[in-house]
């Protein structure tokens, strides 16, 4: 739904661009990565690399990457290449990070 904008306010924030807000994506992925106790690490990521299967060979696009965490996990398990693709500025920095040193993109 597109919510109708009133000239002389200022535009919401949306999409990607929301973890680009100040401190935003700090605390995001302070709480992406705290530990066991993640819903990251609890239930996602475990039923997404349970959905995908074996990645031997595959190449992957990640449509929304984040900062790429899943990346290392999938290229360790012998994806022939990775791309990820963020709408956020600073996830898509936070992913830069994350790639250095791999194949990934």
């Amino acid at each position: 739904m597109i919510t109708p904008h009133t000239p002389g306010e200022p535009r919401p924030v949306q999409g990607g661009a929301f973890y680009d807000a100040p401190q935003v994506a700090d605390r995001y992925l302070r709480h992406r990565h705290s530990g066991v106790h993640s819903p990251n690490h609890v239930m996602e990521e475990p039923a997404l690399l349970d959905e995908l299967g074996l990645v031997a060979g595959l190449r992957v696009l990640d449509l929304g990457c984040g900062d790429a965490a899943i990346a290392r996990t999938l290229l360790a398990a012998g994806c022939r290449s990775y791309l990820g693709i963020d709408g956020s500025t600073e996830m898509t920095r936070a992913a830069t990070a994350t790639l250095a040193g791999t194949p990934g993109r």
